[in-house]
């Protein structure tokens, strides 16, 4: 999709990260067991800081994904002028240092995604005008029963939605504008950085900012819940998470730990803890 020069880049890595791309989409979903209890709507998430390190090599940080058990993140090389310049993608593995203290370590891997020596050799299928969206944030897929659907959102201020494209029509689609590409679409808050699917829970968290480029808020939703309000906007989100600076991107690594990532230069790694109050613990990770 084309938001600005990195949101296509972020489908670009998810199709190549987390799910099969839409060239080969799966026609049903595959075998998931329930969750052993069914979450509340009332559910509510805090997140844990448990250690902040600097991972270089990554120019901006945009994001996170986590596949086969290695942590990928990706951002913008800079120019010598300091605008974005090609992306990358770098493999870490996660684990304990020496002090017990949980870290991602480089394997050594990178990806630069350039054509031509400019921009994602080999990777782009489709680019498609996100005709719907203030301004796109890193896609996520999400499972609706035996459906797999492109969940995105907006970096915006005003007419701030989560929504629900259909990957099979989008795959030729010149605009999400096109009939029958949106399938459904939920009202939330604004500064959407990310989206994270999680489905053993069915749970869709939502990483965005509470202000314009500045302070971390993560968000629960359960699109399909039956208590769930279909107004993401009524959720209670978690604030308490203390950085002043601007969220890019969010994953569960396993069914405990999360990677939080922002765009500076230094600390631009987070490796925390969430914590489900109210019912099932922590984090079940879709990945």
């Amino acid at each position: 999709m084309t938001f600005r020069p990195h949101y296509l880049l972020e489908l670009v890595i998810l199709g190549i990260l987390c799910r099969p791309c839409v060239a080969d989409f799966p026609a049903s979903a595959p075998s998931v067991a329930p969750p052993a209890t069914q979450p509340s709507a009332a559910c509510s998430i805090h997140v844990e800081i448990l250690a902040q390190q600097s991972c270089e090599g990554l120019g901006a940080c945009q994001g996170a994904s986590v596949h086969d058990g290695f942590v990928y993140l990706y951002g913008d090389l800079y120019q010598k002028d300091h605008q974005s310049g090609p992306g990358v993608i770098r493999q870490y593995d996660f684990r304990p240092d020496e002090h017990g203290i949980p870290r991602l370590t480089y394997t050594g891997l990178e990806i630069r995604l350039t054509r031509h020596g400019d921009n994602l050799d080999n990777a782009v299928l489709n680019i498609i005008d996100d005709g719907l969206a203030v301004q796109g944030c890193r896609p996520e897929f999400v499972r609706h029963g035996d459906r797999w659907l492109l969940a995105t959102a907006d970096y915006g201020q005003l007419n701030n939605a989560v929504r629900l494209y259909d990957p099979a029509l989008l795959a030729d689609a010149k605009s999400t504008c096109a009939p029958g590409v949106l399938v459904q679409q939920f009202p939330c808050t604004p500064w959407v950085q990310q989206l994270h699917w999680i489905d053993a829970q069915g749970l869709l968290i939502i990483a965005q900012n509470q202000i314009e480029g500045r302070r971390w808020r993560l968000t629960p939703a359960y699109p399909w819940h039956a208590e769930c309000s279909a107004d993401f906007r009524s959720i209670t989100p978690d604030d308490e998470i203390p950085y002043p600076t601007e969220l890019e991107g969010f994953s569960m690594i396993d069914r405990e730990h999360c990677v939080l990532v922002n765009s500076s230069s230094k600390e631009n790694v987070s490796i925390a803890r969430l914590v489900m109050k109210d019912h099932v613990a922590a984090s079940e990770s879709a990945r």
